[in-house]
C-alpha cells in the first residue's frame, strides 16, 4: 500500500497535505468542474486552492488500492455566448477530472465520468512457432499516467486451453528490438511455457491496469472489442504454435536462380535442401505442400529470384507462419525476392480454430516489385496476415497498391522508391509499422499503429481511402508513438487527421517529433477540428515536439464549431508537449451559445506542462483556451517565437509574420537554459525519444 501524505506529514518528512477548499460544495456531473459557493479569483500558481480526492486504483502488482490526489481549482467558468463576458456564479474548473469512483470528504460527488480503459496494442510479430519460451511486447498509454509510467502494470497470460502461465510486468523498458529508429517504451514479457502442451496452439493475452479506476477501467485483450475493422488489428488475443520439434528441425527449401522447380527438394536436413534448390518461390511452395503443412516451413532465398507462374494449389497451414527469408550464407542485399507475378501462397488453409487467416512472414531479405503485381490472400474473410520483419521493400516506384485480401505488419523495414499510392487505406488493413524508415513520397497511410519509425516526407495518416472515402474503420484505439516525422508533406490536410465522421474513444499520440520545414500555413495535427462531426473521448497527447512558424505547423484540437452538429470532447490529456500553437474553437467562434462541448479542454483540464512557441489568441475570436493548464508556458505573440531553445533548430523559421523554409535535420534536444527544462512537474514517461531516463521535474518535449 502507498504511504499516505498524512502519514508522511506525521513522520515529519513533508509539509501537511492540502485540504479541500471550504467553499467547494459538490463536483458537477461532467467531472471537471466544481460547484463553489462565493468563489474567489483563483491564483493556481501562487495561492493554489485544492480539492482533496481519495481515488480507487491499482498498484504495480495489479492489486486494488487507493491514492490521495490534490486537484487544483484553476479558473472560474464563464457563461456561454453571448454572455461570455460574465462568469458563472458558482462553476469553477479543476486541474483534472474527478471520477465517479472518487471520494471527496464532505463534498457531494455528482461526477458521472469513469476512468477510461488504457490504449494499448501488441508491437511484436505473432503467429510464430516457439519452443519453451514465449516473448512479446505491448505499448500502453493512459491519461492518468504518474510516477514516470503510463499505466500501473500489465499482466500477461499464455494458455494451451488447459494450463495457463502468467507474468506481471510492473515497469516499462526501452525495447532492445533490432530495427527501432527511436526508443520504443514497452511492457515486455518472457513467459516460460514449458508446462504447456507441445504441438499446441498457444493463446497469449494481457490485462493492462491503469493507475486510477475500477475493474471496468482495466483493458483485457481477451474481451476487448476494437474500433471498426478486423478484431486482429486491435488489442485482442495473439496466437502462436508451440512445437519444440519444428523449432529444432524445420522443413526447408532453397530458391536459387540456378535451381530447378522439378528437381528441388524440401527437407528437414538443411544440407539436403541446399544441394537441390528450386528456381522460383512458387516452385518451393509446391515442394513444401507435397511434404506437409506450411507451419514454420522456411523458404531460403539465395540470390535474385522470382515468384514463378500460376498458383501452387492447396497449401495448408494450422497455426505457425510460413517463413520466407534469406539464405544465411548471403547478405540481405543479395537475397532478393522479385514480386514479378501475383503471389498467392495459400488456398484452403486448414487453420486451427479460432484462426481464420493464414500467415506468412518475410524476414531479413529484399523484396522488389515488378509492375502492379500483388500479394494475394484467399478471400476477404480469410485474408493473409503478411508480416514483414527486417525487410528492404523496394517498390520500384510502382504507383499502385499491392495487396489483395491481405493485411500487413512491418517491423524494422526500409522503404525505397515508394510510389504514390502504395500505402493508401483501402479494404486491406495496414496493421502495424514499427521501427521502419524511408522517404514516403507523400503517401497517405493508415493511422493505426505507428511506433518507433523515422519517416521522411510522410503524407497524412488517416483512415480514409481515395477521395476521402471512409474504409469502414475508425481511429479508436490508434497509437502514434516514438516516431520522427521529418519534412512531412502538408498540402491541405494535417499529418494526423482525425474526426471527420467518427466518434472515437482512446487515441494516443505520444513522444513524437514533427519537424516541419515548409512555409505552408497548414496544421501538423488536425484533431477533431474544422467543420467535422466526430466526438472524442480519451485523446492522449504527451511529450511531443513540433516545429513551425506562426500558424504553420500548429495543432487544431477539439473543436465544437460545426454548424448544425453539437460535439463533445472529454477526458483529454495534453501533457508536456512543445507546440507551435494550438487552436481551439467553440461557442464564441460560431456565435452560438450551445457549442460548449469542448469546455473541459478549453479550461485546461487534463493539461500540464504545455509549451507554445506562438500565441493562438492572435488568430481571432475564441481560437485560444482560456486556461492552458498547470505549468504552462505560452508565447505572447503570433509572429515572435517563444523560444524553447532546441539544441539546433532547423525547422520553419520566419520574422514579421512571414515564414521561411527550414533546412531540416535539426537536433531537438534542449539547451541547458531551455525554459522547457524541469518545467513539467509530473513526468508521464520513463524515457525520452533517445532512451535517456526522465526525472522529476521533467522537461516538456520529446527529449529530457
Amino acid at each position: 500500500m502507498p504511504v499516505s501524505p498524512l502519514a508522511l506529514f506525521l513522520s515529519g518528512t513533508v509539509a501537511p497535505p492540502p485540504v479541500t477548499f471550504a467553499s467547494v460544495a459538490s463536483i458537477n456531473t461532467e467531472g471537471w468542474s466544481a460547484h463553489v459557493t462565493s468563489p474567489p479569483t483563483f491564483d493556481p500558481v501562487n495561492t493554489p486552492l485544492y480539492v482533496a480526492v481519495s481515488r480507487a486504483g491499482y498498484d504495480q502488482g495489479g492489486n486494488a488500492t487507493t491514492y490521495n490526489d490534490y486537484l487544483i481549482l484553476t479558473q472560474r467558468v464563464r457563461q456561454a455566448y453571448p454572455s461570455q463576458a460574465s462568469l458563472d456564479a458558482t462553476r469553477c474548473a479543476m486541474s483534472e477530472y474527478v471520477y465517479s469512483t472518487d471520494t471527496v470528504v464532505g463534498v457531494t460527488n455528482n461526477s458521472t465520468v469513469a476512468s477510461p480503459q488504457p490504449v494499448a496494442n501488441w508491437v511484436t510479430p505473432h503467429r510464430l512457432t516457439v519452443g519453451n519460451t514465449l516473448t512479446a511486447e505491448i505499448v500502453a498509454f493512459h491519461r492518468d499516467a504518474r510516477k514516470n509510467a503510463q499505466v500501473a502494470c500489465v499482466v500477461f497470460s499464455a494458455t494451451d486451453g488447459t494450463t495457463t502461465v502468467t507474468q506481471t510486468v510492473s515497469a516499462a523498458t526501452v525495447s532492445g528490438r533490432t530495427g527501432d529508429q527511436n526508443a520504443v517504451i514497452v511492457y515486455a514479457c518472457s513467459l516460460d511455457i514449458t508446462s504447456l502442451n507441445n504441438n499446441a496452439l498457444i493463446t497469449l493475452n494481457a490485462k493492462v491496469y491503469p493507475w486510477l479506476g475500477n475493474s471496468s477501467s482495466v483493458l483485457d485483450s481477451s474481451t476487448n472489442t476494437p474500433g471498426l475493422g478486423s478484431a486482429t488489428r486491435g488489442f485482442t488475443p495473439r496466437y502462436f504454435l508451440k512445437s519444440t520439434t519444428l523449432v529444432a528441425t524445420p522443413r526447408v527449401v532453397y530458391v536459387n536462380s540456378a535451381g530447378n522447380d522439378s528437381t528441388g527438394v524440401a527437407s528437414t536436413t538443411d544440407a539436403t535442401a541446399f544441394a537441390s534448390p528450386c528456381l522460383t518461390v512458387n516452385g518451393a511452395l509446391g515442394k513444401l505442400m507435397a511434404a506437409g503443412v506450411y507451419d514454420n516451413a522456411i523458404i531460403y532465398i539465395s540470390n535474385t529470384v522470382g515468384t514463378g507462374s500460376g498458383f501452387v494449389g492447396f497449401g495448408t497451414q494450422n497455426v505457425g507462419a510460413l517463413v520466407i527469408t534469406r539464405d544465411p550464407r548471403v547478405s540481405q542485399a543479395t537475397a532478393v525476392f522479385t514480386l514479378d507475378n501475383t503471389f498467392r501462397p495459400f488456398v484452403n488453409s486448414a487453420l486451427t480454430s479460432p484462426l481464420t487467416s493464414p500467415a506468412v512472414r518475410f524476414t531479413d531479405l529484399t523484396i522488389k516489385r515488378s509492375g502492379a503485381n500483388v500479394l494475394f490472400g484467399e478471400s476477404a474473410g480469410a485474408e493473409v496476415e503478411a508480416i514483414f520483419d527486417n525487410v528492404t521493400f523496394d517498390n520500384q516506384s510502382v504507383a499502385t497498391t499491392w495487396l489483395a485480401n491481405t493485411s500487413d505488419y512491418f517491423f524494422g523495414c526500409t522503404f525505397q522508391n515508394v510510389g504514390t499510392t502504395v500505402f493508401t487505406c483501402v479494404g486491406d488493413e495496414h496493421r502495424c509499422y514499427r521501427g521502419c524508415t524511408g522517404d514516403l513520397n507523400g503517401n497517405v497511410s493508415e493511422v493505426w499503429l505507428h511506433v518507433g519509425n523515422t519517416w521522411t516526407r510522410s503524407g497524412k495518416l488517416d483512415h480514409f481511402g481515395s477521395g476521402n472515402t471512409p474504409v469502414g474503420r475508425t481511429a479508436a484505439g490508434s497509437i502514434t508513438a516514438f516516431n520522427k516525422f521529418l519534412n512531412p508533406i502538408i498540402t491541405g490536410d494535417a499529418v494526423i487527421d482525425l474526426g471527420a465522421t467518427e466518434n472515437a474513444t482512446g487515441i494516443a499520440i505520444v513522444q513524437n517529433l514533427f519537424e516541419n520545414i515548409g512555409t505552408a500555413s497548414f496544421p501538423l495535427l488536425g484533431l477533431f477540428n474544422d467543420g467535422l462531426k466526430g466526438n472524442s473521448t480519451h485523446l492522449i497527447l504527451h511529450n511531443n515536439a513540433f516545429t513551425g512558424y506562426g500558424v504553420g505547423g500548429r495543432s487544431n484540437a477539439l473543436y465544437d464549431e460545426t454548424s448544425g452538429t453539437l460535439r463533445t470532447h472529454i477526458l483529454q490529456s495534453f501533457k508536456g508537449n512543445i507546440h507551435v500553437l494550438v487552436a481551439n474553437k467553440g461557442d464564441v467562434f460560431i456565435t452560438d451559445g450551445t457549442h460548449v462541448g469542448n469546455w473541459g479542454y478549453y479550461y485546461g483540464v487534463g493539461c500540464r506542462g504545455e509549451f507554445m512557441q506562438f500565441n493562438p489568441a492572435g488568430s481571432g475570436a475564441d481560437f485560444a483556451q482560456v486556461y492552458y493548464g498547470l505549468d504552462a508556458n505560452i508565447g505572447s505573440s503570433l509572429t515572435v517565437r517563444n523560444d524553447p531553445l532546441f539544441t539546433n533548430y532547423q525547422g520553419t523559421g520566419g520574422s514579421a509574420g512571414t515564414p521561411s523554409a527550414g533546412a531540416g535535420g535539426g537536433t531537438y534536444t534542449l539547451q541547458g537554459t531551455s525554459p522547457c527544462k524541469g518545467a513539467f512537474k509530473t513526468p508521464v514517461l520513463p524515457y525520452d525519444l533517445a532512451g535517456t531516463a526522465r526525472s522529476s521535474p521533467d522537461s516538456s518535449g520529446c527529449y529530457a
